[in-house]
């Protein structure tokens, strides 16, 4: 079984969130500046002859080695392989599946297990072998002669493989825990959000609640044999951690998820008053006696483990960190570019961005006053339709979409990003749903926050991309570079939206926004790389920021160690785009069209930027030629 997010050593990314901001404050600015699934086609080891066995089971594909090698039975082949992959990942665990199909008997998928699915070094290496077989399966049919659509996901899976296949030697390096992107974090509310279509999901919920401490136990099986290996985190994030875990086992008998569970039935009008106390009194035993003592469990046992990171640095200091953080980041930001050119990049437009606020400060004679304005709106349902009036002259008409405003519960405020989206099924898209923390957001950056999540962001960008795709399979990878770079590049855009700031205004907190995620970009790539301490981070962010309390700077710190790569998904996916957006207005003038090259972006959906790139060529090509 091949896992699309392989970093993430859990499910596909379900949520898609608002990147982390700890620095309120501008910046300085002095005049001076295993599931199941079938088995892949083919091996590296095979001749022609597999194939030919493989004809002799399908007639529509008989014939020699070389007829598989052309037209219609390579695009056959490919279609089974794609389809293969797209089954063997949305049942690699009923959480995925739940999460990917609304209706997984349409896509002939009806005997499974209920189960989070394995998590431990026997399933590794099987995802690991699977993935390379199902790339040598690949890499045997030509690209050449499949449809355009087709050579697209070609290319796209042909990178997300390879870059999974490079993973198998860093197993304990990954990690799935973690104060505000881990599992255990993001978990329940995934349960508490699990939708009741039949009364299967019902019982398959109850089931994944019961195998919550048998799944955990592997996660802290896992977490010994790391610290035992001498790669287990640091005390300052374990902490974290065991504080979510130890917040959420408060007050059992009044766990947001029996409430949430309670709420959903009552809405089903297919369930008798009788069933729907029964299945009441079943959820309120398995959150008491499976996911509560799940995570009292995972307390228990990494609190025994305190003491045994060894490691309070970046990832450079590990044996094999500084490669696998390079992998980290071509994974995190779907960029090929290596990371001291990333440096170089994000330093020049930090510099840019500081140098173009520094102007506007200058020569702007009430800008202390205006800095102190915000957004007039600061209501969630007429801010999302604010957005979707505003975004109309620059981005394609979008289906009609549902789209809910939630409040993340008291419990995991602390916990959870500002705000986050939740991906919805590929054949339910007009579910959407966006969770609002309050104790992470304030009303002033409310409106760029729903930018960043809904309009023109994660629910847009995701409904848009997924009603022109015609592949499944595309919906079940995850490119994280692309789709938080959008809604981070679409959030700066959202700077321009609101009337009573003046041009000059809406350029300087754009900038501020790009120069603050650029400065954790920067941390980010040199304490992982370049080996910087909390004192070097300190300087350096001190020579950007005024004032900023010691605090903070470790927050920062110690959040780019528990989360490596993590702003580089939102900073460097942004810049590629913006990057993108200025070849194509230097190269086509006049006949550039900014709904055009946003159409061209969410049409081709999701992807590395490699594969982006190439396709925007072609896109140009055509625009100029016409």
């Amino acid at each position: 079984m091949f896992r699309s997010d392989r970093f993430a050593a859990g499910w596909r990314r379900l949520i898609r969130s608002s990147a982390l901001i700890f620095l309120s404050v501008s910046l300085c600015l002095a005049p001076s500046l295993s599931g199941c699934g079938t088995r892949p086609l083919s091996g590296s080891s095979e001749s022609s002859a597999s194939w030919d066995k493989q004809a002799a089971a399908d007639p529509a594909l008989s014939g020699s080695y070389e007829v598989y090698r052309q037209g219609e039975a390579s695009q056959a082949l490919f279609d089974r392989l794609t389809g293969d992959l797209f089954l063997s990942e949305a049942t690699s665990d009923t959480l995925t599946l739940h999460y990917s199909l609304a209706s997984p008997a349409d896509y002939g998928i009806e005997d499974y297990e209920a189960t989070f699915g394995q998590y431990s070094r026997e399933a590794f290496d099987a995802d690991i072998l699977s993935a390379r077989q199902y790339l040598d399966s690949l890499l045997q049919i030509p690209r050449e002669s499949l449809s355009g659509d087709r050579q697209l996901t070609y290319d796209i899976l042909t990178e997300a493989l390879t870059l999974s296949v490079q993973t198998g030697d860093f197993y304990y390096y990954r990690e799935s825990l973690g104060p505000t992107t881990g599992l255990q974090a993001q978990l329940p509310v995934l349960l508490a959000e699990y939708h009741f279509r039949s009364e299967r999901d019902i019982l398959d919920y109850l089931a994944l609640c019961k195998d919550l401490p048998r799944y955990f136990g592997q996660i802290l099986s896992f977490e010994q044999e790391k610290a035992e290996s001498g790669l287990f985190m640091c005390d300052m994030v374990l902490d974290q951690i065991l504080d979510q875990c130890r917040s959420f086992c408060e007050d059992p008998e009044h766990n947001f998820m029996l409430a949430a569970f309670n709420e959903a039935l009552e809405k089903l009008d297919w369930l008798k008053q009788e069933e729907k106390l029964a299945y009441r009194q079943q959820n309120r035993s398995v959150i008491l006696e499976s996911v509560i003592p799940a995570y009292e469990q995972l307390y228990q046992g990494l609190s025994a483990l305190r003491g045994q990171g060894v490691n309070e640095q970046g990832l450079c200091y590990l044996p094999q960190g500084s490669d696998y953080y390079r992998l980290l980041v071509q994974s995190a930001t779907g960029s090929s570019r290596p990371v001291e050119e990333l440096i170089r990049l994000v330093s020049q437009r930090l510099i840019d961005d500081t140098r173009a606020m520094s102007q506007i400060y200058r020569t702007t004679v009430d800008m202390d006053r205006q800095l102190k304005q915000n957004f007039t709106l600061t209501d969630p349902e007429l801010i999302l339709m604010d957005l979707q009036s505003r975004m109309r002259e620059d981005f394609p008409v979008l289906m009609d979409t549902y789209c809910q405003i939630k409040y993340v519960p008291s419990a995991l405020e602390a916990h959870l990003s500002p705000a986050f989206y939740l991906v919805p099924p590929m054949d339910a898209l007009t579910e959407n749903y966006i969770y609002v923390n309050s104790s992470a957001t304030d009303t002033s950056r409310l409106y760029t926050t729903l930018a960043h999540e809904a309009y023109p962001g994660h629910l847009y960008q995701t409904v848009y991309s997924a009603s022109h795709q015609t592949e499944p399979l595309r919906s079940l990878l995850n490119f994280k570079g692309f789709t938080e770079g959008w809604a981070t590049y679409v959030e700066r855009l959202a700077y321009g939206y609101e009337d009573s700031f003046s041009p000059e205004l809406k350029e300087f907190v754009t900038r501020n926004a790009s120069a603050t995620l650029a400065l954790y970009a920067l941390c980010d790539m040199n304490i992982h790389l370049n080996g910087w301490d909390l004192q070097e981070t300190a300087q350096f962010l001190r020579t950007w920021i005024t004032g900023l309390p010691d605090e903070s700077i470790q927050e920062i710190y110690y959040a780019i160690l528990a989360a490596p790569a993590n702003y580089l998904s939102y900073h460097v996916g942004a810049m590629e785009f913006e990057l993108l957006r200025e070849d194509a207005m230097t190269r086509l003038g006049d006949a550039f069209d900014a709904k055009e090259f946003h159409t061209f972006i969410l049409e081709t959906g999701a992807c590395p930027f490699d594969v982006l790139r190439e396709r925007m060529e072609e896109w140009m090509a055509v625009v100029a030629g016409a």
